[in-house]
């Protein structure tokens, strides 16, 4: 069976993630996918976004691969089933410049592991705002675990203002408005919204 987990921790979550949450919703319900969201927040002090590497803690248990999302992630209306285009035996993530982008990450429960063992063994206040990205790659990069590269249109990442014809022409499955920073996420919030507008539903 394959899942998918999204992390969402904390009172007030970020106001775009109500035009993210259901294009997954309607992802999983095409492809019979299971869904659960890590709202757990850490036991120390370190960033929410490390929790996603804890998500067989709450998937099903006849989970066999987990997909994990960020919550700025929205996906098309026709996404093709993520499950057929993966490496069963490998993570599965994008390469994106020096590091490997772990914001749309397919893991086998086999690696279960390693996963958790990068969230416990890391030096999370090293890390800053690359947060659990950076050790993942780090040990992704070590030979620690098998890793298969995504085609970029699981985790399409725009650099502006998303076009439809840049989507087409891409055959973007997963739109990533990825970025921290107060304007990256300012842009964000108009980017999905947009997104939601223009596609959800259609």
């Amino acid at each position: 069976m394959f899942g998918v987990c999204i992390t969402a921790v904390g009172s007030r979550l970020p106001s775009y993630f109500k035009h993210t949450l259901p294009s997954v919703v309607q992802y999983c319900q095409r492809h019979s996918y299971s869904l659960s969201i890590i709202d757990t927040p850490p036991y120390d002090k370190r960033p929410a976004a490390w929790q996603k590497l804890l998500a067989f803690h709450v998937v099903p248990k006849d989970v066999s691969h987990v997909l994990m999302l960020d919550m700025d992630v929205f996906i098309m209306p026709e996404a093709e089933p993520i499950h057929k285009y993966v490496d069963w035996d490998s993570v599965n993530l994008r390469r994106e410049d020096d590091h490997w982008q772990t914001g749309v990450m397919v893991v086998p429960r086999e690696h279960r592991e390693w996963l958790e063992g990068v969230y416990e063994n890391s030096d999370w206040k090293k890390c800053g705002t690359w947060y659990e990205q950076q050790p993942v790659s780090d040990s992704i990069d070590s030979g620690d675990v098998p890793v298969s590269e995504l085609d970029t249109k699981w985790n399409w990442i725009p650099n502006g203002t998303i076009r439809s014809m840049m989507i087409r022409r891409g055959d973007v499955q997963f739109v990533h408005c990825a970025g921290n920073g107060k304007k990256q996420i300012e842009r964000k919030y108009t980017q999905l919204k947009k997104c939601f507008e223009n596609y959800f539903n259609v």
